[in-house]
């Protein structure tokens, strides 16, 4: 039985119950705790995290579970635990609150703030002694001079409250996107010998890839696509990429995506399925849709949930270390692959030396596939067979090492951007096992999140909900919709527009708040418009507006699509990099969206054969022709064959057969 136990034990998130045993006395963020921060005039210790998190496991060995240390925190004040995937609403506040301290943010992130809520000082990881340090400095000033940290609580606040009000009121003169001069613009920042970003620590950044491929095109720019092969191979070649299970790292340590830091996470994961589904889409490369099919493999192995969803990470660490499920020594493999050990060693990179800690390897792929089958005298099918085999056995081999921790939490947004990713996979690949899985889940997710609809639910371990889930969720729906002509989904997801608007939006600028009004973070209602590893609410709500638009021929949605975009044409202009979902979002309002619905017998095939193709500016409808009901799809339909009626701007075209579809894409699509 554990020495310790705090308040945390009553909580459902994985990474509080983490902190359950502490000595620090820890409290969830909630009325009662902040109400005793107020009674008894002692300032907030918030500490925030996440299960997975390296450095929080670090900090909690060093600091909170040292007793000398809690004891100091217990006695000076009130310490606050918070998931961040619970509550990004307060993760977002303090962190806006720590990068206006000049401070880089990251996890964990632990602040100083009066009773009040008011944020006084911040910062990530901070080793024992150095942390001691700022607990002492921090409660003697607040003893001695408390007027000091009044006035620096009412600075920091002040400037957060102008930051976003600067941002929003950059958009000076109304200009148009340039789009040909987008990429000229971002060249300086991107990496053209490894892919992706310069500088290190590398995130894959999925959310500006996608853009690329919009970009792309729209412009046919080949630099463009030639830039997004290297970066996508690159990162399947690397050991960021798990080469034998699947899935993606959280991010690569170093410029060339050798050194990953090990989590896994589901945004990730789902979102890089749907970039490498697109990438064949757009090139026919297998290679892309290999990895894309590996890592849906991989989520499915090992974070699914059993009752429906999927989990929301995989941590780094197991034994004690981070790493270490993950990575190999040189005689491992040869005593597991035996007569292939040296081959695959050479297709591995594997050494005596190794990548990582004590000499041990990191999975990957040094070379080209072609150049390796020739410096080794090996034929592609041969190799392959051989390869399949040696994975099988070191997948094998690695399954009886201790598995790193699972956050077993399910967020409603995360999950739903796999619900996208699947509709990606079945358009790629074909496949209806893509398409109906993604069906099945839909269902499971609303049971379990939307039992209030049109409310819903962020996490299963609360009862908050944020204007991320609903737009990923509507987008998702959307995405369904098309593919299956089931009227449910597009009169739900008009149903989650409408209550976001209600609950969520801004009508002085056409965006929408973070969190509902009246919630139980400190200041004004923040507005996230930066796309980082994820899209901004923001920006993909642009999109889904675009989409609702163009079903329902409803000129309110897209006229509030305008209005927020008008709202930071400038912001972009300046710091394009920062805004790829917007990006995204402008470049399909220029173009117009446009619609092809396809009706008659084998509607489905045709529809297949259509969606094989990446099109940026084009929804494909399946299976509604004989809705009456919105009027895009009134009387599309045909008995005798299969038709498509492409719709540009207002103007509806006769119904045509494939061939013929194939000339009107060709010359009302993307800008000539």
């Amino acid at each position: 039985m554990s020495e310790f136990t705090n308040a945390l034990i009553n909580e459902k998130s994985p990474y509080l119950l983490q902190h359950a045993h502490n000595p620090v006395e820890w409290h969830a963020w909630n009325e009662k705790t902040l109400a005793r921060a107020e009674k008894e005039e002692k300032m907030l210790l918030v500490s925030i995290g996440y299960s997975t998190c390296h450095w929080c496991h670090v900090m909690e060995h060093e600091s909170f579970s040292d007793k000398e240390v809690a004891d100091y925190m217990n006695d000076n004040f009130i310490c606050v635990k918070v998931d961040r995937e619970e509550r990004p609403d307060i993760d977002q506040y303090f962190m806006d609150a720590v990068h206006l301290l000049g401070i880089q943010g990251g996890w964990p992130l632990n602040c100083f703030a009066l009773p009040d809520k008011r944020v006084v000082y911040g910062g990530t990881y901070f080793p024992k002694n150095q942390w001691m340090g700022v607990l002492q400095q921090i409660s003697a000033l607040y003893k001695s001079n408390p007027g000091k940290l009044q006035l620096q609580a009412s600075d920091i606040a002040m400037a957060m409250e102008k930051s976003d009000e600067r941002m929003l009121r950059q958009s000076g003169e109304e200009t148009e996107l340039d789009i040909s001069g987008l990429f000229s613009k971002l060249k300086a920042e991107l990496d053209f010998e490894y892919g992706g970003s310069k500088n290190a620590p590398k995130f894959p950044m999925p959310v500006s890839l996608n853009m690329l491929q919009d970009l792309y095109y729209y412009t046919q720019d080949v630099e463009i696509l030639n830039f997004l092969n290297l970066t996508l191979r690159k990162m399947a070649a690397g050991g960021i990429y798990d080469q034998i299970g699947g899935g993606f790292s959280r991010y690569s340590t170093d410029v060339e995506w050798k050194v990953p830091h090990f989590e896994k996470m589901l945004y990730d994961n789902a979102q890089l399925i749907s970039t490498f589904s697109r990438q064949y889409r757009i090139t026919g490369d297998k290679e892309f849709l290999d990895t894309a099919l590996h890592s849906f493999d991989f989520v499915q192995r090992e974070m699914k949930h059993p009752d429906g969803g999927w989990y929301s990470a995989i941590d780094a660490d197991s034994e004690g270390e981070e790493g270490t499920f993950y990575i190999w020594k040189e005689e491992e493999f040869d005593e597991i692959l035996e007569s292939d050990a040296q081959l695959m060693k050479h297709f591995y990179g594997i050494s005596g030396a190794g990548l990582w800690e004590n000499e041990k390897n990191i999975l990957l792929r040094p070379k080209d596939l072609t150049q390796f089958l020739r410096e080794n005298g090996q034929k592609h099918e041969d190799f392959m067979n051989i390869r399949a085999m040696a994975d099988k056995k070191l997948f094998d081999y690695r399954s009886k090492r201790e598995y790193p921790h699972v956050d077993t939490k399910r967020l409603l947004s995360w999950n739903a951007l796999m619900i996208t990713a699947l509709t990606d996979l079945h358009k790629a690949t074909k496949e209806d096992q893509f398409l109906r899985l993604a069906e099945t889940e839909t269902e499971k997710l609303f049971g379990l999140f939307a039992t209030d609809f049109p409310k819903l639910k962020h996490s299963d371990t609360r009862d908050e909900h944020f204007i991320e889930d609903y737009v990923y969720l509507t987008d998702a729906l959307l995405n369904l919709f098309a593919l299956n002509g089931k009227p449910e989904y597009f009169t739900k997801a008009q149903k989650l527009v409408t209550f976001s608007m209600q609950e969520f939006g801004n009508r002085s600028n056409g965006l929408f708040f973070t969190a509902p009004e009246n919630n139980d973070v400190p200041g004004t209602r923040k507005t996230e418009i930066y796309d980082n590893v994820i899209p901004s609410a923001n920006s993909q709500m642009m999109v889904v507006l675009q989409k609702i638009a163009l079903i329902s021929e409803d000129e309110k949605y897209s006229k509030l699509a305008e209005l927020a975009t008008q709202n930071l044409k400038g912001a972009i202009d300046k710091y394009p990099s920062a805004f790829s979902g917007w990006i995204s979002a402008m470049m399909l309002k220029k173009n117009v969206l446009k619609s092809i619905v396809v009706g008659g017998p084998e509607s489905t095939d045709m529809s297949k054969k259509l969606n094989a193709k990446w099109f940026a500016d084009i929804q494909v409808f399946n299976n509604v022709s004989q809705l009456d009901d919105p009027l895009i799809f009134k009387s599309r339909h045909s008995e005798s064959e299969t038709l498509a009626w492409y719709c540009s701007e207002i103007a509806c075209h006769p119904p045509v057969g494939y061939e013929d579809l194939q000339k009107l894409i060709s010359v009302h699509s993307r800008p000539n």
